[in-house]
C-alpha cells in the first residue's frame, strides 16, 4: 500500500502556533487531522473498530484487488454506510458524525478461495481537538522507547509468530515507529489501540516502514509484529514518543450559558432515513437478513417517535402518491409524511410493499404495530426502551433494498442566558 508522507512536518507547525497563541491566554483548540494508512489481506472477514467523537468527519478510500464488501456501523449497531469495492473500482465515502462512541468497520472478502488484498485509508478530521494543560509549563520533548535489532524466528510448518510492544501514550503524543528489513522482507505490522482500532497496517515488503500516529485520546497503543515466513526475519526497530508542551491554566473567564424552559411538545426531528441491501437467498456475498436497533435511552427531550419501514417498488410509489397528497394540503405544517402522520395530520401511510420481504419487530415494538392497518409504521409514546427491527429476503434470486425512517418529535424549549464563570 502507498504509505502517506510523515505528519511531523504538520504536527510541529500545529502545536508550535498553538503555544504561541497560550502566551495571550486563548484555549489550545485546533482541527487536526489523523491519516490511517491500513494494508492487509482478508481471509474472509475482518472487523475493527473505530473511536469517534460528535462532528468528526470521515473520510474512506478502500481499493482491493478482488470484491470486497465494506460496512460501518453505529454504536448502536446501525448500518450507517454499506459498499462494494472492487479491482478498478474502489470506494470513497465520507460522512459528519452525529454521535460519539464506537463504531465498527467490518470487510468481507467476496472470493472464497484466495485471500484479497485490500488498501483502506481512513481520514479522521477531529474539529477543536484539544490538548489538555498541567499547572506548569513543560516544554515538548521525545523520549526514545527502543532502538534495537528484533530477529523473528522461522517457522518450519508456517505457523504464525507475533511479537507485540505496547506503550502508554497520552493526549497529543505523538508515536513514531521506524523499522528498517536487515534480512528478508519487514514483517506484517499493525499499530492498534486498546480500544480495538487498527490505526496502521502495513503487509511485508523489502522496503523501510515508517508512521507517526499521535494519540486522541490517553490510551495503550500496541505494536504487532507478525510473521509466518519459513526463513527468519530480522529488522533493525526504533520506537519514541513524541510529546507536546502542557499549559498553564489560563485565569478563568465570564461566558455566556444558556439554560432551557420546556413549554411545548411538536418539534419533529430526522433520527433514521436509511437503506440497507438484502441479497438474494443464493446471494453467497451479501446477506439475505439485517436488523435495526433503535435506542433513545437517556435521552429525556423526546416526548414521542414514528417508524415507518417497507420495501420494493410498490412502497416507494406508495410514498410518493403521499408525498403529492400532502404537498397539496395548504392547512398541512409538516413537509415530511411520517412527519404529517405523527402530528395527526395524516391517518394512513403505505403498506409495506413488496411481500418477499419479512419484517419481525422485537416485541418492544410489535406492540404499537396494529395489525393489519398498521403493521409498518405507528406513533410510539415509550422513549425510554430498546427496540430492534429485523427483516430477511425470502427471494431466491433477487436482492432488495429496505426502507427505514424514524423521526422523533422534541420538546421545544425557552432559551434563557446568564454569565457564569469557566
Amino acid at each position: 500500500m502507498k504509505r502517506s508522507q510523515p505528519y511531523i512536518i504538520l504536527i510541529l507547525i500545529v502545536l508550535i502556533s498553538t503555544f504561541g497563541d497560550s502566551l495571550y491566554g486563548q484555549s489550545w483548540r485546533n482541527n487536526f487531522n489523523r491519516e490511517s494508512n491500513i494494508s492487509m489481506r482478508i481471509d474472509k472477514v475482518d472487523s475493527f473498530q473505530l473511536k469517534l467523537k460528535r462532528n468528526d468527519i470521515l473520510t474512506f478510500n478502500l481499493s482491493s484487488s478482488r470484491s470486497v464488501n465494506f460496512q460501518l456501523r453505529n454504536p448502536q449497531g446501525q448500518p450507517i454506510y454499506v459498499g462494494l469495492s472492487k479491482s478498478g473500482n474502489p470506494v470513497r465515502w465520507s460522512t459528519q458524525i452525529d454521535s460519539s462512541g464506537l463504531y465498527s468497520v467490518k470487510m468481507k472478502s467476496g472470493f472464497r478461495f484466495l485471500p484479497t488484498d485490500v488498501d483502506l485509508k481512513i481520514n479522521l478530521e477531529r474539529p477543536n481537538f484539544q490538548i489538555p494543560r498541567a499547572d506548569s509549563l513543560v516544554f515538548r520533548k521525545s523520549q526514545e522507547l527502543m532502538n534495537t535489532s528484533i530477529k523473528l524466528p522461522r517457522n518450519k510448518k508456517g505457523e504464525e509468530f507475533t511479537n507485540t510492544f505496547s506503550y502508554q501514550v497520552y493526549t497529543g503524543d505523538t508515536l513514531h515507529f521506524k523499522m528498517i528489513p536487515l534480512f528478508g522482507k519487514t514483517p506484517y505490522v499493525d499499530i492498534t489501540s486498546n480500544d480495538g482500532e487498527i490505526l496502521f497496517a502495513e503487509t511485508p515488503k523489502k522496503g523501510n516502514v515508517e508512521k507517526y500516529v499521535v494519540a486522541l485520546d490517553t490510551g495503550i497503543f500496541n505494536i504487532n509484529l507478525t510473521s509466518r515466513s519459513l526463513l527468519p526475519k530480522t529488522d533493525s526497530l526504533v520506537i519514541k514518543r513524541i510529546m507536546p508542551p502542557k499549559l498553564a491554566k489560563p485565569k478563568p473567564i465570564m461566558v455566556d450559558v444558556t439554560t432551557e424552559n420546556i413549554f411545548f411538545d411538536s418539534i419533529p426531528e430526522l433520527y433514521m432515513d436509511t437503506t440497507v441491501y438484502l441479497g438474494a437467498i443464493r446471494d453467497y456475498i451479501n446477506e439475505s437478513a439485517d436488523s435495526i436497533a433503535i435506542n433513545f435511552e437517556g435521552d429525556s427531550t423526546i416526548s414521542f417517535w414514528s417508524i415507518h419501514f417497507g420495501a420494493g417498488q410498490e412502497f416507494l410509489d406508495g410514498i410518493e402518491y403521499y408525498e403529492t397528497l400532502l404537498a397539496s394540503d395548504e392547512e398541512s405544517t409538516a413537509t415530511d409524511i411520517l412527519a404529517a402522520y405523527g402530528l395527526g395530520e395524516l391517518k394512513k401511510l403505505p403498506d409495506q410493499g413488496n411481500k418477499e420481504i419479512v419484517f419481525r419487530p422485537s416485541s418492544s415494538l410489535r406492540q404499537f404495530l396494529k395489525k393489519p392497518n398498521r403493521n409498518n409504521y405507528s406513533t410510539i409514546t415509550d422513549t425510554s426502551g430498546s427496540f430492534k427491527l429485523y427483516f430477511e429476503n425470502k427471494s431466491l434470486s433477487v436482492g432488495r433494498n429496505v426502507y427505514v425512517r424514524v423521526i422523533v418529535f422534541r420538546k421545544d424549549y425557552e432559551l434563557i442566558t446568564e454569565k457564569v464563570e469557566k
